[in-house]
């Protein structure tokens, strides 16, 4: 992320996501966002330091999506 981008996803009709979390490399939430009948959600770079973090897209049954968040 180098400005702000947009990470999209598919709507799941019988088990949509809720939740999307940002950690640190620690694992520390570092951001959680609501994101219950969004299909996207916005990352902007001056929000967090350089580093690695992970984004975890959480259902109501905790079953995750996960990617890799970098920040230079």
């Amino acid at each position: 992320v180098t400005g702000l981008s947009i990470i999209h996803w598919e709507i799941l009709e019988n088990n949509p996501y809720s939740t999307f979390v940002i950690t640190d490399i620690l694992g520390k939430n570092v951001k959680i966002l609501n994101v219950s009948g969004k299909s996207e959600v916005s990352i902007d770079r001056n929000d967090f330091k350089e580093g690695l973090y992970f984004g975890r897209l959480v259902d109501a049954n905790y079953k995750n999506q996960s990617i890799k968040i970098i920040i230079p």
